[in-house]
């Protein structure tokens, strides 16, 4: 087994499940939770150790009332994660909004404005929204978790 392979399933833990090389220093992984395949490389580990920053600052936050279980998809605004609400046992959706919008005060407001608008209305064609906030210039949302796919991939499809 290659030097980076061992350092891959270290880094890993017990999340994912390597299943094979995919192509040269690529290799396919699985989510044992979600069961959903990603690309694992060294480069996506150094995205996954800065996602695992702000995933402890927003565990933090939360305290012991959500279990974050793993990343459902991304897109442009941040990334969506599947939550457990640990005395509902309810499934929820905590979406984090990317890093590179922290600095950008205009579209933080805008983000805190919206969240604040949107959970105090209610139509079927809007998401509900449980609780926002932020930690160390971490934003991020908790919503029902529906099950699907996402708009743009359906949007796809359909082409």
């Amino acid at each position: 087994m290659s030097e980076s392979l061992e350092r891959i399933k270290s880094e890993l833990g017990d999340k994912y499940e390597i299943r094979g090389l995919i192509d040269g220093q690529i290799y396919l992984g699985i989510h044992r939770h979600l069961g959903t395949p990603v690309a694992i490389n060294s480069e996506w580990l150094t995205k996954v150790d800065r996602m695992s920053e702000i995933l402890e600052k927003i565990k933090s936050e939360l305290g012991d009332k959500y279990e974050i279980r793993g990343l459902i998809d991304e897109g442009g605004m941040g990334q969506i994660y599947l939550g457990i609400h640990r005395q509902l046992g309810k499934r929820v959706a905590i979406k984090i909004v990317h890093q590179e919008f922290r600095k950008d005060d205009a579209l933080r407001e805008r983000f805190h404005r919206e969240a604040k608008m949107t959970a105090n209305m209610s139509h079927p064609g809007i998401i509900h929204i449980y609780d926002f906030g932020s930690k160390d210039d971490v934003d991020y949302l908790i919503m029902p978790y529906i099950e699907g796919t996402n708009l743009q991939k359906k949007l796809d499809l359909n082409e």
